[in-house]
């Protein structure tokens, strides 16, 4: 009886300790937004997310969109696109969504009847990021079609919670 009576207090306090665990586990989940399969969102990711949403986003009046974030400064002289690429998205209907090489090649060589381009195509390269400042400078190209486009360079800095434009330029048309 008396084995039996400390096994059942074992297994309570295995339970417990169980249940205290989860509900941590839970906790640092709701905290960190872990479980979505994401951390915290680093100053980069804001930056990527504010030069979509108050750059690109506004100035377009196409429903679809192919975005890519090109690597800079490049390591090595491997210009692939493998390499060159450091994420891809594409923006339908009003949604974004990230994709791989494959479906970005397949998606940007996509005519409709008239033979125009399907998805406007857009760039982000971040070409300075300092991050103990809240300082970027962010170049932005643009391409409608096979001749039509633009590309602008951004001087960004990052006050109060959000990224705000001290200064743009046109580099090339």
């Amino acid at each position: 009886m008396e084995i039996s009576g400390r096994l059942a207090d074992r297994i309570r306090k295995t339970k417990g300790i169980c249940l205290y665990l989860a509900l941590l586990s839970l906790l640092a989940c709701l905290l960190f937004a872990g479980c979505r399969g994401k951390g915290p969102e680093t100053l980069k990711d804001k930056l990527i997310d504010f030069t979509f949403n108050n750059i690109i986003l506004p100035l377009q009046d196409q429903p679809n969109m192919l975005i890519v974030l090109y690597r800079y400064p490049l390591d090595g002289s491997d210009l692939s696109e493998e390499n060159l690429f450091e994420r891809m998205w594409k923006y339908e209907h009003g949604k974004l969504a990230e994709i791989a090489l494959d479906e970005f090649n397949l998606l940007r060589t996509a005519r409709d009847d008239d033979k125009r381009w399907v998805y406007s195509q857009h760039s982000i390269t971040i070409l300075q990021l300092e991050e103990e400042k809240y300082e970027a400078v962010v170049e932005v190209g643009s391409l409608y079609g096979p001749l039509a486009g633009e590309g602008t360079r951004y001087w960004l800095k990052y006050e109060n919670g959000e990224w705000k434009i001290l200064n743009e330029e046109m580099v090339w048309k």
